[in-house]
């Protein structure tokens, strides 16, 4: 996975208050 995608996911469960495990497909989260 690339630092951007990872470092994008961080930032937008910062921002949103979303659970890791709620993350949009777009971030590879299964």
């Amino acid at each position: 996975m690339e630092d951007r995608v990872i470092l994008a996911a961080i930032v937008y469960v910062a921002t949103t208050g979303c659970a890791w495990r709620q993350l949009p497909p777009v971030f590879g989260a299964s």
